[in-house]
């Protein structure tokens, strides 16, 4: 490997790294309804934020008609860098423009042994990841009041 390609990889790695610690959660997820500039996600495993994380999230696009668009496919799975974008009642997070969230088994990556897949990087240096933990706060919203009488 010559010093320009060595030195190429470990800035790539380097980047990926301090991705991971600049998000606030780090997940995979398959897209299962997309509204508008949201996406609902079905959360799987988590490597940050488990004891937060809901099993469904909301993705809040806000860089929709820029450059730095988000576009997720429906029955597709990813991995998501994620932070809170709204923390209201019912919470939105937002992918962090600019880092690693793909399509899962679309971004190779230098590790010690090849380019192996992202996802299989973080289960090498994080382990295989936890479900999610959280309470999703949207089931409340869609369940009726105690307080309501019909």
């Amino acid at each position: 490997m010559t010093h320009h390609a060595w030195f190429r990889t470990h800035l790539k790695l380097l980047a990926w790294l301090q991705g991971f610690a600049r998000a606030q959660y780090v997940f995979t997820g398959k897209v299962s309804e997309v509204t508008g500039h949201t996406w609902t996600v079905d959360v799987d495993r988590v490597w940050k934020g488990a004891d937060k994380l809901a099993a469904r999230v909301r993705l809040l696009d806000v860089y929709k008609d820029m450059d730095c668009e988000f576009y997720f496919e429906p029955g597709r799975a990813h991995l998501f860098f994620a932070i809170v974008a709204k923390g209201s009642r019912y919470v939105y997070y937002q992918p962090e423009v600019c880092n690693w969230t793909n399509a899962l088994r679309s971004k190779r990556v230098a590790s010690p042994h090849g380019a192996i897949w992202l996802e299989d990087l973080i289960v090498e240096d994080y382990g295989p990841g936890e479900p999610p933990r959280g309470e999703d706060p949207w089931k409340r919203r869609s369940a009726p009041d105690p307080g309501d009488r019909e």
